[in-house]
């Protein structure tokens, strides 16, 4: 009985390395991914976004609007706005995980009080934004005073505020 030569096992070696075998009907199998009974069962992280506007000396719009991980939105129109009263919605959870997530990347759970109260320029009669993100077992909040600006933190804050409006839709029942 006569063996193959070196040449020969290693071409086989090379074939099988660059073709490899698959035992399954098919020779590429896709990722894994979760099916949609196993995505409904995984739990989701409890997210909570929560946002208030005072009242100022005039006609500022005074609301509160809050959204969980669902994508359930409350919003409460206390004075000066378009829709007093309580409102509830649904958005897209992705838009809440979303929002959460640029909260997170901007440092927000790192934001001290003492950041926010640090004005450069200071002038009375402004409302006051309270700005709150539960995000697991993790609860941080930042009581902003609008007529407080010019600190280091101030536009990026501000920023956020406007953020939160924008994806939770506040603008229906805020009115121009």
């Amino acid at each position: 009985m006569s063996f193959p030569s070196k040449a020969v096992w290693a071409a086989c070696w090379l074939l099988l390395l660059l073709f490899p075998v698959s035992c399954s009907k098919t020779s590429q199998r896709p990722d894994p991914t979760p099916s949609d009974a196993a995505k409904a069962s995984t739990p989701i992280e409890p997210i909570r976004i929560y946002l208030s506007r005072s009242g100022c000396y005039g006609t500022c719009p005074v609301y509160s609007v809050v959204a969980d991980q669902t994508g359930q939105v409350t919003f409460s129109g206390e004075r000066y706005v378009k829709s007093e009263g309580r409102h509830s919605y649904t958005i897209e959870p992705s838009v809440v995980r979303t929002l959460a997530d640029e909260l997170l990347d901007a440092g927000f759970l790192d934001f001290t009080q003492e950041q926010v109260d640090d004005c450069q320029e200071e002038w009375t009669d402004d409302s006051s934004v309270v700005l709150t993100l539960e995000y697991g077992d993790t609860k941080h909040a930042t009581n902003h005073y609008l007529g407080c600006t010019g600190g280091p933190i101030h536009e990026l804050l501000t920023h956020l505020e406007d953020r939160v409006d924008e994806a939770l839709q506040t603008k229906q029942w805020i009115g121009e």
